[in-house]
């Protein structure tokens, strides 16, 4: 999994801004999720998944609402 969330992060060399880390880490995310569900833990699987969507569909609202740059 490792080759594939480096594969997912990009530095754009015009404007300095690295992108893909949200991807990145959604790949570390749903691999977990799915080792829960396979050793038996379904619980832990469905509850990860809601706070992981969660979590997902806030944070781009919360970025917006104080800037996406630090500003």
């Amino acid at each position: 999994m490792a080759f594939l969330r480096a594969g997912a992060i990009f530095k754009d060399s015009s404007d300095e801004e690295i992108k893909g880390l949200t991807t990145a880490a959604g790949i570390w995310l749903t691999a977990a999720i799915g080792v829960a569900a396979a050793m038996g833990r379904e619980a832990t699987a469905a509850l990860s998944t809601i706070l992981a969507v969660l979590i997902l569909a806030t944070v781009p609202r919360v970025a917006r609402l104080f800037g996406s740059h630090g500003n």
